[in-house]
């Protein structure tokens, strides 16, 4: 149990210790037909490349998702460019909940290589 705890310490210790680099602007869910869309932006500072691994809102995973010209398809990672990065459904990349947690207040955890972003979030209908 202990070596895990160290584990989880030193790995939650060094993507604080990047969180400088990737800032969640803006974050709120978006009702949708089917479930709830992520509008966000996210700035990022540095040239390495990054990539959204896993969105979770109240222990609720997402679903990353692209857009083609036949509409929304699943990916595995979502990439990150240097500036900003728009998600929702004006964006060619967004992350879809099927269902919502029936609680009062909703965090969003974004698990990226490298960093964990973490942050409070609204319902907009």
């Amino acid at each position: 149990m202990k070596k895990w705890l160290v584990i989880s310490s030193v790995l939650m210790g060094s993507a604080l210790a990047h969180g400088g680099h990737v800032e969640l602007q803006s974050a709120a869910l978006h009702k949708v037909t089917g479930g709830y869309v992520l509008l966000a932006s996210i700035a990022y500072h540095e040239k390495e490349k990054v990539n959204i691994t896993s969105a979770v809102v109240g222990g609720l995973p997402g679903v990353l998702q692209m857009k083609d010209s036949r509409g929304y398809h699943t990916i595995k990672k979502l990439p990150l460019k240097t500036g900003n990065t728009r998600l929702g459904t004006g964006s060619s990349y967004r992350v879809f909940f099927k269902t919502l947690p029936k609680v009062k207040k909703l965090y969003l955890t974004l698990l990226l290589s490298g960093n964990i972003l973490g942050q409070e979030i609204h319902l907009v209908k």
